[in-house]
């Protein structure tokens, strides 16, 4: 219920085997803030059937993969998540992104199935037109991604089965980029307010003294 802290929590449970004095000052902050905005929740609404996602990577040597996925303005899943091979390209990291999303919002389609809900064509939006255009299954582009796994390239499947549709978004209306990387006090609190959090519980004095929950 707090996904406000899914990058934090991600990046710190990698290091619980080999921490360091300065990760658990990192932890510390994690519970600071999560004392300071105990009352933060997700805010649900009743809206359209529909289903869209956003999805973000960070490109380095270890690449994380972030996504959100809302049903009408309500943030129904969430993902952080460190991704398992070393990505050549911030196509290739943006893809293994999307298409771990892709994935998880055919597993809501299977489920809406199953209650004789129908459901209009998804839409999924990235900041890479890489691999959007990869997505799209553009055989030029394709042909330099050969090295890249099957399991990567769902997405790809997904449109061409017309399930959904990858979109350009430019990187700050990325909803998932909160997800991939530390960010600044006023975009991460903005990142809070755009994943439909309530953040009503946070006086506006009390929020200009809260610390995020991870540092730059």
């Amino acid at each position: 219920s707090r996904p406000d802290i899914s990058y934090s929590t991600n990046s710190l449970a990698r290091k619980v085997n080999n921490f360091t004095d300065q990760d658990v000052l990192q932890v510390k902050r994690v519970l600071r803030y999560l004392k300071m905005t105990k009352n933060l929740q997700l805010d649900f609404k009743t809206g359209p059937m529909t289903i869209s996602g956003y999805a973000d990577a960070s490109w380095d040597r270890t690449s994380t993969s972030g996504y959100v996925l809302f049903m009408g303005t309500n943030l129904i899943n969430w993902r952080s998540s460190k991704q398992k091979v070393v990505s050549r390209s911030s196509t290739e990291a943006e893809l293994r992104a999307l298409s771990d999303a892709a994935q998880d919002m055919l597993f809501f389609v299977h489920l809406m199935n199953e209650l004789h809900i129908s459901l209009p064509v998804m839409d999924l939006y990235s900041d890479n037109q890489g691999a959007i255009t990869v997505s799209n299954d553009d055989l030029k582009v394709r042909k330099r991604l050969k090295h890249v796994d099957i399991a990567d390239l769902f997405v790809q499947d997904a449109v061409e089965k017309k399930i959904l549709h990858v979109s350009y978004i430019p990187t700050e209306e990325n909803l998932a980029d909160g997800l991939t990387k530390p960010l600044l006090k006023t975009k991460f609190y903005s990142f809070v307010k755009s994943i439909r959090m309530n953040t009503s519980s946070i006086e506006k004095e009390c929020e200009e003294t809260i610390e995020t929950p991870q540092k730059l």
